[in-house]
């Protein structure tokens, strides 16, 4: 299927999706962890210039192995296709891209530059240090053919967001946006979906909460547990029941179906 999203440059681009449950089912990821961002935040106290690099179409600056190709195919009204760049939906795309992220990045890791996946956050203390900085990430990117989206990246900022949280000088917040959609949530939850996302974003702000956050969720952390009743019992017995009972459908068809093939069929 194809379907819309914002590009990051406020215009929204048709965009490819293709369901890879299947495979994913058989895919061994490799064990290469994303790095913690609480571990993140922890790194940035105290720096007063930040810039961030996107990297255009993330996922599909890695090309695929010849080999592998065909374990992407899909089929269109025009035919099987395969990808020969890594697609978003493979399971081992997220480790796969971090995995190579590092690589490039090695020499600079740790040295006030943070690669979470496609975001490369630089941030220091001075100006002329940071501008050093920038150039060396852009000269790694550059020989290793890593493309920036370039409207979507924040040069030299004394506050900026970063997955999702405000970074300054001061300190570190959520995000404006993730605050309003809290403020804005509707208080009578209708379902555990509804619970489950509720819970979701608030848990990822829990450190900007008091330590009792755990007690106070709690009533509604319950309502996510599986409960299992005399009542599930004998519906999934009477359902049962009745595709057992079920002999015969009277009239299956009411008309004489006839099947055409697009092509003919040789006899042999």
């Amino acid at each position: 299927m194809v379907d819309k999203r914002d590009d990051g440059s406020g215009e929204r681009k048709m965009r490819m999706v293709v369901n890879y449950q299947a495979l994913n089912a058989l895919t061994v990821a490799p064990d290469f962890p994303l790095p913690p961002i609480q571990t993140i935040l922890e790194m940035l106290g105290g720096t007063k210039y930040f810039s961030t690099l996107v990297l255009e179409t993330g996922f599909q600056q890695i090309r695929m192995a010849k080999e592998d190709r065909w374990k992407t195919v899909f089929r269109s009204v025009l035919g099987l296709f395969e990808y020969r760049v890594m697609r978003f939906g493979l399971k081992d795309a997220p480790a796969t891209f971090q995995a190579n992220s590092n690589a490039y990045l090695q020499p600079l890791l740790g040295q006030r530059v943070i690669a979470y996946l496609d975001d490369v956050l630089t941030y220091s203390s001075d100006l002329f240090g940071h501008v050093s900085l920038l150039r060396q990430i852009l000269s790694v990117f550059l020989e290793n053919q890593f493309y920036p989206k370039f409207c979507k990246c924040k040069f030299v900022r004394q506050a900026i967001t970063y997955l999702g949280y405000t970074i300054t000088a001061e300190g570190i917040k959520p995000a404006e946006d993730k605050i309003e959609a809290i403020r804005h949530w509707p208080e009578v939850l209708e379902n555990e979906t509804q619970v489950r996302q509720f819970l979701g974003t608030v848990n990822y702000c829990r450190m900007f909460m008091r330590p009792d956050y755990a007690d106070v969720s709690r009533p509604l952390v319950d309502l996510t547990r599986f409960r299992w009743t005399e009542l599930h019992t004998k519906t999934v017995q009477q359902l049962k029941q009745r595709l057992i009972d079920f002999s015969t459908w009277p009239r299956a068809f009411s008309k004489c179906l006839v099947f055409r093939a697009p092509y003919e069929v040789p006899a042999k």
